[in-house]
Order: structure tokens, then C-alpha cells, then sequence
């Protein structure tokens, strides 16, 4: 349907188009012209006006989150329509998978030329994850997670424009780690990890990974991807002690973990990765080397026992006799399998059976190295022993020194 202003051109044009009829012999100009000229001047009316719109200049993600209106300060904009135009702004934030985490929508009034987006008219907040929201009020910090922030612009005429920004660092750089410190040599095989997290809120949980830097392989050694000694999720302080169910780590192995922090399924980012080595005990008394029998009933108290030169089992056998199994394997890391290193058999007889096994003469065992020993009665019964083997010898000469 034709405006006014169309129908009034519409009719000049049907005028002039007689006028050229009935005078074409006296204006000398040919009708072909005429209706050249006045059509052209009739369809510019119709140019659309999306020439002239609001567009988005530049579009970032803030790193304080002071209200939902401050999602917007990292917005420019340009208006070349001539006038202040009346627009609305629909700011939202993906995860990477694309879920939409947290959707924004605020009137604002912009002047003609390039401008940021100050004193919106009015904010209507639409959320998808309240615990995203939740953490941006109590934090006031914009998480430095592998998010994507999109803004959508709309002016009056109903034109539109679009710009997303991805933010894909996996580092946080408010995420550190603090103890052991980065090539530090501690004389403890069980040590606490801690870290620091500013910006961290009651929601928030970490997952920490230990792996073992040294592989027997002399080209692989100090890689980034040893084999994982342990991984723990779901950890709501920023501290873990060492894990009961992990065997001691190793004298001379140099061990890395980085930490990565979670809000919800939402990673927040990780550390970098630090690397500590563990050296031999400053003082030999502070070993507490197992120097009495194990009680095979009692296998497993402990998580790892220290064992000088030798293994004593005590097994106390009132129904039957057999024979009594032990086979040693090299200590196993995650994803890797057990290997054995030698068996032995003895035989139980009814009562109290004591045995003795010389880890060095019958298995070669070498100092101050972690191991395994299965210690089994039958098929169904197995108990596991983690131990670290001392070699007295080495010992000795050692004090001598």
C-alpha cells in the first residue's frame, strides 16, 4: 500500500506523462526520457532505509560484574541514522556447548556517531543457570571460562545486528596453585596440595590431577602426560590432604598437578602446572619401618608399610591347611597394568604360621621403591600390601658415611 507522499508522486508522474503527450513536439525531448527521469525519481522513494541503522562496533565481555547492567559497558555501538534512535540490546552467555547460561535484554536511548551504552531505559533479566548468576552477585567477578558472549541489536525500524565473542583461555590467572611450590624438593611422601581461587564462591569445587613426571623411558621423562598417580573431583575446599587409598610417592620422582576449577558442570578454567620432587627423609629414625609381623587378618590398615629388608606375614589357620601365595608387582599408576616381579608359595599348617621373605635376595628389590605384594590363601581371599622397600645394606653404608 502506497503512502501519501508515493500516491502524490504517482499522480506528478501521470501529469507529466500528458503534459509530454499533448507538447512532446514543442518540449524536443523524447517521451523515453521523460519516463526514464521520473521513474528513477519515484523508485528512490522506496530505497530501504537499512543504509542508515544502528550497528554493534565492538563487543566484550566485562571482567567486574557489578549488576546486569554492567554486562553492557563492554558494548560500542555506532548510530548513523542522523538522530537518536530508541534500541534494543540482547546480551546472552553460552557455555561451549552452546546452552544458553544467562540472557540479558535492556531498552536503550543512542545518539547519532559511535558511543558506549550508559543509563539503559529499562533491564529484564531471563536466566537459564541461577547458579551463574548466583556466582556473578556474590563474586563480582566475570569467570574466566570457556564462554561465549553474544550481543543482538534492534532499532525501531526492525533492523538488526549480531556479534559474538568467544573467550576459549582454559588458564584462570585467579586460579594459582601455592603448596609444593613449583620445583620445590619436599622430604615427604604424603604431602597436602593447596591452592588459591579469588573469586571463589560456596558453589564452587575443584579437581585436582597428581601425575608422575618421570617415565622409565629416558626420551618421555619430564613429559606433561606421565601416568596419573591420582585425580580427585567434586573437592569444595581449596586444600586436599594426600588420599588414604594412594600409596606413598616415591623417593627421587619428580610428581606434577594442576588444578581446574568447577561451577556446576561450568569449568571456571585451570592452573598451570607446577612440579615437586620427593627426596630422601633428612632423618632415617622418622621412617616407621614395619618391623613385626603382619597379621594377614590385618593387611590393609595400613596404607603403605615400610618394610627394611624384609616381609614377615603372621597367619593364624584353624580350619585347614594349603599353601600361602605372595606375588610382588612393580607399584602401578593409573591406566597402567600391574608387573609382576616373582612369586613365592609357602605352606599353612593349623596354628599360628610365621614367614619370612628376603626382599632383596629373592626378588632384587631396589631401594627406597614403592611396590606391591598380593598375599593370598585362595582364588577368593587376597589381601594387598603397598610397601617401599629399604635395602639395609644401602642403609648402613650410607650411616657410615
Amino acid at each position: 500500500m502506497l503512502s501519501t507522499n508515493h500516491s502524490l508522486l504517482a499522480g506528478v508522474f501521470y501529469f507529466l506523462l500528458l503534459i509530454a503527450n499533448f507538447n512532446l513536439h514543442r518540449m524536443r525531448i523524447p517521451l523515453s526520457f521523460v519516463c526514464f527521469f521520473v521513474l528513477n525519481v519515484f523508485l528512490l522513494q522506496f530505497q530501504p532505509a537499512s543504509a542508515q541503522r544502528v550497528t554493534i562496533e565492538e563487543a566484550a565481555l566485562p571482567y567486574m560484574y557489578l549488576d546486569d547492567a554492567s554486562l553492557f559497558n563492554g558494548i560500542r555501538v555506532n548510530n548513523d541514522i542522523g538522530n537518536s534512535a530508541e534500541v534494543l540490546v540482547l546480551v546472552s552467555i553460552l557455555d561451549r556447548t552452546g546452552r544458553n547460561l544467562l540472557q540479558i535484554s535492556s531498552y536503550y536511548l543512542v545518539p547519532p556517531g559511535q558511543s558506549s551504552l550508559t543509563e539503559p531505559i529499562s533491564i529484564e533479566t531471563r536466566t537459564s543457570s541461577s547458579l551463574l548468576h548466583n556466582y556473578l552477585k556474590e563474586s563480582g567477578v566475570i569467570p574466566q571460562a570457556h564462554l561465549t558472549f553474544c550481543v543482538e541489536i534492534k532499532d525501531i525500524s526492525g533492523a538488526s545486528d549480531r556479534m559474538c565473542r568467544e573467550q576459549n583461555e582454559l588458564r584462570n590467572f585467579n586460579l594459582v596453585l601455592q603448596y609444593p611450590y613449583d620445583k620445590e624438593v619436599i622430604n615427604t611422601v604424603r604431602p597436602s596440595l593447596f591452592w588459591n581461587y579469588i573469586g571463589s564462591t560456596k558453589d564452587v569445587t575443584y579437581r585436582i590431577v597428581l601425575k608422575n613426571a618421570n617415565n622409565e623411558n629416558t626420551e618421555m621423562r619430564n613429559n606433561l602426560f606421565g601416568p596419573t598417580v591420582f585425580a580427585e573431583s567434586q573437592i569444595p575446599d581449596q586444600f586436599i590432604d594426600f588420599p588414604v587409598n594412594i600409596p606413598d610417592l616415591e623417593v627421587g620422582q619428580t610428581y606434577q598437578w594442576h588444578v581446574e576449577a568447577f561451577l556446576g558442570d561450568l569449568s571456571l578454567g585451570e592452573t598451570e602446572m607446577w612440579t615437586f620432587t620427593i627426596e630422601e627423609p633428612n632423618d632415617l629414625e622418622d621412617i616407621p619401618f614395619s618391623r613385626s609381623f603382619i597379621d594377614y587378618t590385618e593387611i590393609g590398615t595400613e596404607p603403605t608399610y615400610y618394610l627394611l629388608g624384609t616381609m614377615k606375614i603372621k597367619l593364624t589357620e584353624t580350619q585347614k591347611t594349603g599353601r600361602l601365595k605372595v606375588d610382588i608387582t612393580k607399584q602401578r599408576t593409573q591406566g597402567s597394568k600391574e608387573k609382576s616381579i616373582g612369586k613365592k608359595e609357602f605352606e599353612v599348617e593349623i596354628g599360628d604360621n610365621f614367614y619370612t621373605i628376603d626382599l632383596n635376595e629373592e626378588f632384587n628389590l631396589k631401594h627406597n621403591k614403592s611396590y606391591i605384594a598380593h598375599v593370598s590363601k585362595g582364588k577368593k581371599d587376597v589381601q594387598t600390601v603397598h610397601f617401599v622397600y629399604f635395602n639395609p645394606k644401602y642403609l648402613k653404608l650410607s650411616e657410615s658415611e
